[in-house]
């Protein structure tokens, strides 16, 4: 209705950023879609920080520019010091992956101050030990966000895989099929869960859900990227390079993760794998 109306294009920017970074559309459509929205958005209005926040995260997943995306964060914190999704999208989307813990929790810290009831922003809290390995920080600060929201799958699903990656696989289990549960079985927590199987030593329940990904691929967008993993967990190392190099072709949005997730720690050593993380960052 008002085509000049600068937050209104932030949000379609976003909204479009979300079903990428979320697995429910394609890359290469969300992606460009969210870059222009965020664009009008900035002719109409350069100050405008929403806009400036959702074309960082296009540069830092999807262009990997994680230059020109730490320029877009910061001048989106500038303008709003206390926007509590710029200070958390600048942690988890560029510091984290660029392995800046340190950074990415004290703009955290920033973001809980603004927006201290968030379940997303302290479940991010728990995302970054896990990608340091604090397993034990990782659980506590996950599990203190399922008891002030038991209804919320994305703690579930990363505290799956904490679980994992420390070896509780009973567990891990339970609670990865909890996610899955809640997120109505989407790709992501089916993956997760397959994983958790493959990891576990149980291949055939593993394969089950692998199946039922391939599957699915058929008729709507799964990322390669969730394929990936479960052939590292079931030791299928060829396999999981073609599916890595299938994202990097697709610039898929969870390949950001690459050079922190412990998932890929048994592969990290093959040269194969240097060549991938040279393409996300370069």
């Amino acid at each position: 209705a008002d085509r000049q109306f600068a937050l209104a294009w932030s949000g379609l920017a976003a909204t479009h950023l979300a079903l990428a970074q979320y697995g429910l559309a394609r890359p290469d459509e969300a992606m460009p879609a969210a870059k222009a929205a965020a664009h009008r958005a900035i002719e109409i209005d350069p100050t405008v920080p929403e806009a400036l926040a959702a074309l960082a995260c296009v540069k830092a997943i999807y262009e990997w520019d994680h230059t020109g995306a730490e320029t877009d964060f910061r001048n989106a914190i500038d303008l709003h010091p206390q926007y509590s999704t710029a200070l958390h999208w600048y942690a988890i989307n560029h510091l984290t992956p660029t392995e800046q813990f340190d950074e990415a929790l004290a703009y955290l810290r920033r973001a809980q101050a603004s927006d201290p009831l968030s379940s997303v922003i302290n479940t991010t809290v728990g995302l970054v030990h896990f990608y340091r390995r604090d397993f034990a920080k990782a659980a506590v600060q996950l599990r203190d966000v399922i008891s002030l929201d038991e209804t919320f799958a994305i703690a579930y699903y990363f505290l799956g895989q904490v679980l994992r990656h420390d070896g509780n696989y009973a567990d891990a289990i339970t609670v990865a099929k909890q996610a899955r549960e809640l997120a109505n079985n989407s790709a992501e927590t089916a993956s997760a869960l397959a994983q958790t199987y493959a990891f576990a030593g149980n291949a055939k329940e593993s394969r089950v859900l692998l199946n039922e990904l391939m599957e699915r691929a058929k008729l709507e967008y799964v990322s390669p990227g969730l394929i990936a993993p479960i052939h590292v967990g079931l030791q299928e190392f060829d396999a999981a390079f073609e599916w890595l190099d299938t994202a990097v072709e697709m610039r898929t949005q969870d390949l950001i993760w690459l050079r922190v997730h412990p998932v890929f720690d048994s592969i990290r050593t093959d040269e194969r794998f240097g060549r991938v993380l040279a393409k996300i960052f370069p």
